[in-house]
């Protein structure tokens, strides 16, 4: 029978790698003190601990067990091309579009692969220095981060112009969506997901309650669009290579024509992987003073212990 120091310690593992953001990892080792508390139900020592111990970690489970849905969910869709529609192939470079003709709404649904010959760290740091997205995201003005809870954990604000004549019947959009990053383990290597989306109603009061941070209302003169969900599987093959796929799926809360929906899908989804190719390979010197950041450091450490010279 498990006693409440084994089931303590089986808890500590599930902490340790969530504070690693390992949280595959995490969500297997919580699987597994999920069955062993089933299994030991009828234990007064086992309630006790599901009363105290456990109770003190509810938050982090909580959130645990949703992260790691969403990023499967993700993962899923990036590995399945069935109901996707090819957008454009050339190069490298492979897009896809999804319609969805039983909403009442537009719904934006892209994704994308493509091989890039460059370090995953690169990458992310394209994805993650939002301030900066102005130099290389077609029609993107600016950007901030709005909170950082630690280095891989953040909420994001994008704010877009569109060019003549699109402005005359689409005004600017920004979006404000929560975006993070996790390790998991793929055939013994490191890989990375990269998971951002609209923040959940029990996140922003985590969020307020932890951080005294609220979203604010969207800003004048701008439409606030719904990030539904999207994000990033990163795959090394090396220290300086690396397969990335991406997906958005984006509500910008106007009704458009199934063929310009089409249209932007095709356009906007290429443009994106073409620029994200030649950036990551060359970053700009505006970066140099950022590539030392612990999330860029941990992912390049990870990558030199992985691909030794």
């Amino acid at each position: 029978m498990a006693t409440s120091a084994d089931l303590s310690a089986m808890l500590e593992q599930v902490c340790a790698s969530v504070q690693e953001h390992m949280l595959f990892q995490a969500h297997d080792q919580l699987l597994k003190l999920d069955a062993v508390l089933e299994e030991n139900s009828e234990s007064a020592e086992v309630a006790a601990f599901k009363d105290t111990v456990m109770k003190e970690q509810e938050d982090l489970i909580t959130q645990l067990r949703f992260d790691v849905k969403d990023c499967t969910s993700l993962l899923e869709d990036l590995m399945s091309d069935e109901d996707w529609e090819l957008g454009v192939e050339k190069a490298t470079i492979k897009t896809f579009m999804k319609s969805h003709p039983d909403l009442d709404h537009t719904l934006i649904t892209v994704k994308g692969r493509c091989e890039v010959e460059a370090p995953v760290q690169n990458v992310v740091m394209l994805m993650n220095e939002i301030d900066l997205y102005h130099k290389w995201v077609p029609l993107v003005k600016s950007g901030e981060n709005m909170l950082e809870m630690n280095p891989f954990d953040k909420m994001m604000h994008v704010f877009f112009n569109f060019p003549m004549p699109i402005n005359f019947v689409m005004s600017a959009r920004d979006v404000v969506f929560h975006g993070y990053v996790v390790k998991k383990d793929e055939d013994g290597k490191p890989a990375w997901v990269v998971n951002v989306r609209d923040a959940r109603p029990e996140e922003e009061e985590r969020m307020k309650r932890d951080y005294n941070f609220e979203i604010e209302e969207q800003s004048k003169g701008y439409v606030r669009c719904q990030l539904v969900n999207g994000g990033m599987h990163l795959v090394p093959h090396g220290r300086n290579k690396c397969t990335v796929e991406c997906e958005l799926s984006v509500n910008p809360q106007l009704n458009l024509p199934t063929s310009i929906v089409g249209l932007l899908c095709r356009k906007f989804a290429y443009m994106f992987f073409e620029m994200l190719s030649k950036r990551s390979v060359k970053l700009g010197k505006e970066y140099n003073d950022r590539v030392d950041k612990e999330l860029y450091a941990t992912i390049r450490d990870d990558l030199e212990k992985a691909f030794p010279e």
